[in-house]
This record gives structure tokens, C-alpha cells and sequence, in this order.
């Protein structure tokens, strides 16, 4: 608790107290250390960058509730200098509620240490102004769920990061800052920054900006310019890449400026970070993407604006948008300019440093290949805490995060942050009595089933880590879901579906079962209430979890009931056999079509007799249509573990769909996996091309090897 103690004589502090939202503000404290090791002790809402004499202390804050945040340690010895020495702060405070932040107030909060002796403390005597080169307020979204883009004017930096800089009057008192946030040592290890990926120049040439759009944001002017193709910058070994000390020139003569495309040749998430040198000032784009299907990033999608806007001055400059990591493999520039000269411009990794990586080898180079890939997907979509996905959300999904905490304990044998990412989704229990959508967050809607999957991650956690005393942290949260299913039971002995604008009815991505209604392919809102099949599957594997852990705790359960409901649904479920068509309905008070995941999670639930699975193990695997709407890669887990409940008979053919499916993923060009097979034409052209819940084959491969290897 030394990062704790070592802040309480600092200060939440803040340029002002606006309320407005997507802040940027700036903090000068000048120290005197009389060596060169010092420590710096941070915290901020929403996250921070820090500076020791004009140079970056790499550092990232841990997304967090508003009510709590987490204090980083971070070791200023390579910065320092005997003497004087100045910190330089910025705080970024997003303020408005998305699917990766909790509404806070603005803060950030600091002290500089040299062993037991403070050096610099945050206080109302520490210089503060509003950033003057950041835009702050209200902008366009990346998405919902990354909520803002950014704006940057250089000619409003005044190079204040710079040695002999002298404050001047747009610089006040710091205000206390209004938050009443407490501490805590920060639960994870620091992420790390790498150094710069090279970057391919694929091409470029003029673009014409499309009238009708002039008023759009700019990832919606992206998308829509006319492209004018004018060379490409290579040689016979292929296109040239950056950074390149000499700098690689690009002129037009035509259009409302020039283009640049640029492959990282690899999905990255990290920082933009570029080194730029321009004749003139000029407005600069830049799009991030993850294909060129489109013979372009895709910069718009469904009003998501995958671009940032950064306003160029005369001169050579350099710049790196610290506060909020991107993922891409592709970006675009439009440079509103008839030449621009580019030292560098491409994506710093962050990653989250691991202390074990598996030296996995099973003598096929395609498994081994997917085996690869699989990692390199999980890797990028772990930071604060897993996310699904790096480009479109970077949410932590109780149901999402399961696969990629099976697959982490094996591959990585980490254990700490699937523990602090449940932690985190424990926290985010709403009044109705389920867990918030994603956390950290806010969101009006949440999804039932997903708070059962967390279930099932804390027992996955603890047959893992053998960690009682975290089951027993955890068993209130889990009971009170638990308990909230039960007024949903109904005469039959089923559940039926939670009613309202607060529960979306989602159990799979498929349009039988995703919680909506279509007719014709046409989407016409909620899904009618009933009884569904995966609810009854997914309340007894949930709930036999929880009896399980309150057996390893030795604590009483909340219901003394509770084995005989969890039968009693076992046997109301029966009422899903279709004797005709032989296999289970997917509702019995709609008419939704029968799915491979309702047969696979009623095996897995015991609900199938012996011999109703027998028959929808060879259903599952019918080399032609087998009648049911297929699984897909979100929930695979269940129809590969449904199978393996067998695992001589289906082990081979597990291999067989693991290599059609991820191995047609690689073949197609892939270096991470994809959201679904479709890839980047699924979810109205926004499907993602590196998700967590597709890494699965990491588990499969080391947990069922002797059978599917």
C-alpha cells in the first residue's frame, strides 16, 4: 500500500471545474532531486501521459470505477537530472458514460518520491491550464464503446514540454479537483510500450473530397473522397517502409490534397505516433482500419468514425496520441496539402507484459500456425483487462472474456488478470440484480445470460488457481444473480425471458437466438418473450458452478432449494425434445429455428439422456446439413466440449473444423482471427479481424491434445 500512503499528502487536482466533457488540461511542477532515482506515483480519471524534462515516462492508467482508482509506479531514473527538474502533466478525463468508461469527474493526482522524501506534490500551488493544443468538448465517437476521437491543433502546442520553457500567463493555480475518488494500488502489472512497427507504403495519390459530405466528420469524408491513384513508393524487393531517417517525399498536382496508404503489415493496438514534415499548414487526416476491402480503410461504419484530425503547421513535427490506444493494421492518410514529407507514421504496440509464454509445438505446421496466430490475437486483446476486441470496443464481456481466460491459463498461465478483469465485472452489479454490459461502464441495457457466463468464470478461475478465498470474495455477487433468475421460473418449471427495455435477450450471434426479431432478414426489434432453450442450460450449468464453489468454501448456499429448482428445470427441459426431427427446439413459444448451440449446451447440462447425446454428437458432425442453424466462433467452446464429453469418437473431427475454419482464416491472409467467419462483412460491415472469443483452439489444443492433436 506504499503507492497508497505515498499520494495522501497530494491532491486531486484540475485545470478547472467545467463541467464539460472529453477534457484535456495540462500541469507544470518544477523539484529539485539531488539524485537521479526518484519514483512517480499517479493516478487520474480517465488516463494520463508524464513527462521529466521534455522526455515520455511510458505509463498507462488502469480502467477502473469512478468511486476507486488505481495508483501507477512509475520509475523516473532514466529521465532525471541532479538538480532541477520539471514534471510535466497531462490528464484526460473522457466524463461522458461508453462501454469501456464509468462517468467520473476530472483529476489527476501525484507525488514524486526519492525514497521516504516527497520531491513534488499535486496541490493548488502545481501550474494548470486547459490544454490549448487538444480540442476539448464535445466531438464525433470513435464508437459507443471507445466513445471520443480526438482534434489536434499544433500550433496551439507552444512547446511547453521543452527545457527552458517559461510559463506564461495562460497558466494558473491548479482548482481542487471535484472528484472523491479513494486508492489503491494498481491490481496489474504496467503495460508496456514497444517500439515503432515499421509501416509499409502501399500507395498514394490525390483525393477529391465528395461535396455532400463536406459537413460530415471526417472518417465519413474518408470514406466517401474520390481516390486518384498516382505511384507507390517501392523497389524490387517490395514498397518501401518508415521510419525512414531520410523521409520519404509525396506530391500531387491535383484533388484537395494528397493520399497515403500505409500497412503495418500485422494487427497492432497501440499508439499513433508519427514524425511529419510539411511546406505548409494543413488539416491531416488520418483513418485506421483493419482491410482495404473496400480499396480504403473503412473509416465509416454505421455512424463509427474510425479517424482522427490533427492540424498540421509548417515544419517538421512530431506527435503521439497517448490517451487512448487504437488497433489496426492499415491507415490512411488524406493531407489536405500538394506534398508532405513522412519520417514515420504507424502504431507504437502497448502491450501487457507476460511472465510465461508457451513454447508450443505439436509437429503440424498449420496447427502450429494457428496455435500462433491464436496467441498473437490474445495478446492484443488483453490490457487493462481483456476486451473483445482491439479496433471496434476493447469492452470487457463476461461472456467473451471466458474463452479468453481458459485459453490465457494455459497459454500464458496468467492468472492475475482474469482474476482483477472479474473483479471489475463484480463490480458493475446494476439494482436489477444482473451485471452491467461490460465493465468498466454505465449502459442502460444489459444482457441476461452474460451475467451467467461470469459465473462460470469464476469456477473456471478457481479449478485453475485452486483460489477459495477468491470464490468466497465473489459468492454474494453470484448468488444475487442466481437469485434474480428465479422470479423468471414459471408454472412449467422453465424460465422465461426477463421483460423490458433493461435486458437484451442475447444468447448467441445467429438470428435465431441474438435477442432479436426479424421477418424476411429484416430486423423488427426484441424477440418475443418465452421460454428459450439456452436460459435453461445456462442457469443449471451456472448454477451447479455456484453449489460447487460454495461446497470448496464451505459455505451454505442461498437456498436450500436451489439442487432441487436446477432439476427440476433438468427435467421441465424435456419439453424441448422435437421426437419427430429428433433434436431440441430452441423455444417453445416461438418459432425460432433449431440451433447446434441449443444441443450442444443441453448435453453440456445434462438435460439430453444418454442416448438423445449419442444422436446429437453424430447430428453435430453429419458431414452434410444437418437441419440446425450452425454454432458459431463466439460459442464454439460448447458444441467442441459437447463433442469431446466423447472425445476418441470426435477428437479427429474437432481438428478437421478447427483447420477449415481458422486454418481458411490464415489462407485468406489473416495475422489475427476473426470476429466470425465472415470477417469484415458481418455485423453491417463492421465484423472485427481480431477477437478474443476466436482464440479458442489455444485451449482445445492443451487441454484435449491427447484427442484432437
Amino acid at each position: 500500500m506504499k503507492e497508497v500512503t505515498r499520494l495522501e499528502a497530494a491532491q486531486w487536482i484540475w485545470c478547472d471545474q467545467s463541467e464539460k466533457v472529453n477534457q484535456y488540461a495540462q500541469f507544470v511542477q518544477d523539484f529539485v532531486c539531488e539524485s537521479t532515482c526518484a519514483t512517480l506515483y499517479i493516478a487520474a480519471d480517465t488516463n494520463y501521459a508524464a513527462f521529466i524534462n521534455g522526455q515520455y515516462v511510458p505509463g498507462f492508467a488502469y480502467s477502473d470505477y469512478p468511486e476507486c482508482r488505481s495508483v501507477d509506479t512509475l520509475d523516473l531514473s532514466p529521465y532525471l537530472k541532479a538538480g532541477n527538474n520539471r514534471l510535466c502533466v497531462v490528464g484526460y478525463c473522457q466524463i461522458t458514460d461508453s462501454l469501456t468508461y464509468r462517468e467520473g469527474r476530472p483529476g489527476v493526482r501525484f507525488a514524486v518520491y526519492a525514497e521516504d522524501k516527497p520531491l513534488a506534490l499535486s496541490s493548488t500551488a502545481t501550474l494548470s491550464r486547459r490544454a490549448p493544443d487538444y480540442e476539448s468538448g464535445p466531438m464525433e465517437n470513435i464508437t459507443m464503446q471507445l466513445s471520443y476521437t480526438f482534434h489536434y491543433h499544433a500550433d496551439g502546442n507552444d512547446g511547453w514540454l521543452k527545457e527552458g520553457y517559461t510559463p506564461d500567463g495562460t497558466w494558473h493555480s491548479a482548482v481542487p479537483a471535484l472528484t472523491c475518488a479513494s486508492l489503491r494500488p494498481r491490481p496489474l502489472r504496467q503495460l508496456t510500450l514497444e517500439d515503432r512497427r515499421p509501416a509499409a507504403v502501399l500507395s498514394y495519390g490525390s483525393f477529391t473530397d465528395c461535396p455532400d459530405k463536406a459537413d460530415e466528420p471526417a472518417g465519413e469524408q474518408m470514406q466517401y473522397a474520390a481516390l486518384s491513384f498516382r505511384g507507390r513508393k517501392s523497389t524490387d524487393n517490395g514498397p518501401l517502409t518508415l521510419p525512414n531517417d531520410e523521409g520519404m517525399e509525396f506530391c500531387v498536382e491535383d484533388g484537395d490534397g494528397l493520399y497515403i496508404m500505409l500497412d503495418l503489415e500485422r494487427e497492432t493496438a497501440g499508439l499513433l505516433d508519427f514524425d511529419i514534415e510539411l511546406k505548409q499548414d494543413a488539416k491531416v487526416y488520418i483513418g485506421f482500419g483493419e482491410h482495404l476491402d473496400d480499396l480504403r480503410v473503412r473509416t465509416n461504419v454505421g455512424g463509427r468514425q474510425f479517424c482522427g484530425v490533427y492540424h498540421a503547421k509548417a515544419g517538421r513535427q512530431t506527435f503521439t496520441h497517448y490517451y487512448k490506444r487504437l488497433g489496426a493494421r492499415y491507415l490512411q492518410l488524406h493531407v489536405y496539402a500538394p506534398e508532405i514529407k513522412l519520417y514515420y507514421m504507424g502504431l507504437r504496440p502497448v502491450m501487457y507484459p507476460l511472465e510465461y509464454i508457451s513454447d508450443f509445438d505439436c509437429g503440424d505446421l498449420l496447427m502450429n500456425k494457428i496455435y500462433a496466430t491464436a496467441m498473437d490475437t490474445l495478446r492484443l486483446c488483453m490490457h487493462e483487462h481483456y476486451e473483445d476486441c482491439p479496433w471496434r470496443e476493447q469492452g470487457l464481456y463476461a461472456m467473451d472474456s471466458r474463452v479468453q481466460m481458459l485459453c490465457g491459463y494455459y497459454a500464458f498461465k496468467e492468472t492475475a488478470m482474469p482474476r482483477e478483469s472479474m473483479r471489475l465485472l463484480a463490480q458493475g452489479m446494476k439494482e436489477t440484480g444482473l451485471l452491467e454490459l461490460c465493465a468498466p461502464s454505465h449502459f442502460d441495457m444489459t444482457i441476461p445470460s452474460f451475467s451467467l457466463a461470469f459465473i462460470c468464470c469464476v469456477k473456471d478461475y478457481v479449478d485453475q488457481t485452486g483460489d477459495t478465498a477468491f470464490a468466497a470474495e465473489m459468492l454474494p455477487t453470484i448468488a444475487t444473480i442466481l437469485k434474480t433468475f428465479l422470479p423468471q421460473l414459471t408454472d412449467s418449471g422453465l424460465l422465461t425471458n426477463f421483460e423490458g427495455d433493461a435486458y437484451w435477450n442475447f444468447y448467441e450471434w445467429n438470428n435465431e437466438i441474438d435477442g432479436w426479431h426479424y421477418i424476411d432478414g429484416v430486423w423488427q426489434g426484441p424477440a418475443p418473450l418465452g421460454r428459450y432453450a439456452p436460459m435453461q442450460a445456462m442457469y443449471i450449468l451456472s448454477a451447479e458452478d455456484y453449489l460447487a464453489l460454495c461446497k470448496l468454501t464451505e459455505t451454505a448456499p442461498f437456498s436450500a432449494e436451489l439442487p432441487a429448482i436446477i432439476d427440476g428445470i433438468r427435467k421441465a427441459s424435456q419439453a424441448f425434445w422435437n421426437a419427430e426431427r429428433q433434436q431440441f427446439i430452441s423455444c417453445l413459444d416461438a418459432p425460432v429455428k433449431d440451433c447446434e448451440l441449443v444441443q450442444a449446451q443441453f448435453i453440456l447440462a445434462g438435460i439430453a439422456t444418454e442416448e438423445q447425446a449419442r444422436l446429437l454428437r453424430e447430428k453435430l458432425t453429419a458431414p452434410a446439413e444437418n437441419g440446425l442453424t450452425p454454432i458459431t466462433q463466439s460459442h464454439c467452446i460448447y458444441k467442441y466440449e459437447a463433442l469431446l464429453s466423447d472425445p476418441a469418437a470426435y477428437g479427429g473431427y474437432i481438428r478437421q473444423d478447427i483447420a477449415n475454419n481458422w486454418g481458411g482464416m490464415l489462407f485468406k491472409g489473416a495475422t489475427s482471427f476473426w470476429e466470425t467467419q465472415r470477417g469484415p462483412w458481418d455485423f453491417s460491415d463492421a465484423g472485427s479481424l481480431c477477437h478474443g472469443w476466436a482464440t479458442i483452439p489455444i485451449y482445445i489444443f492443451h487441454k484435449y491434445a491427447d484427442y484432437v492433436l
